[in-house]
């Protein structure tokens, strides 16, 4: 019987009880598995590192908030996995500096895109250290 089928005539979560998620995906695909069962589930049943190198980072953000993925999983192994510049378009710069160090930020993405998303004053203002902050002065 397909995995859809099943799915629908009983309880995501009573099947993963009862099959490993990783076997799961392979029979039926992470989008269709995240329309019938809660992201959140999900991830707590299977590590979002395997769950991202099953369904791109970009389909996922779609289907469950980036807060809630970021306090799942590491913003660093997001960030190794999706492009910084796709990530603040679904995500606002504000909350992803809160969950990941401006200095880390910063690495990854040039200062000058960032600051055509954010104005310097609202960077600066988030900026802890001293040493993040005369780097940002050297870049400007």
């Amino acid at each position: 019987m397909s995995a859809e089928i099943f799915i629908q005539l009983m309880s995501a979560e009573i099947f993963i009880q009862l099959m490993s998620a990783e076997i799961f995906i392979q029979l039926m695909s992470a989008e269709i598995f995240i329309q019938l069962m809660s992201a959140e589930i999900f991830i707590q049943l299977m590590s979002a590192e395997i769950f991202i190198q099953r369904m791109s980072a970009e389909t996922f953000i779609q289907l469950m908030s980036a807060e809630i993925f970021i306090q799942l999983m590491s913003a660093e192994i997001l960030i190794q996995r999706m492009s910084a510049e796709i990530f603040i378009q679904l995500m606002s710069a504000e909350i992803f500096i809160q969950l990941m160090s401006a200095e880390i930020f910063i690495q990854l993405l040039s200062a000058e895109i960032f600051i055509q998303l954010k104005s310097a004053e609202i960077f600066i203002q988030l900026q802890e250290s001293s040493s993040s902050s005369q780097l940002f002065a050297a870049l400007l």
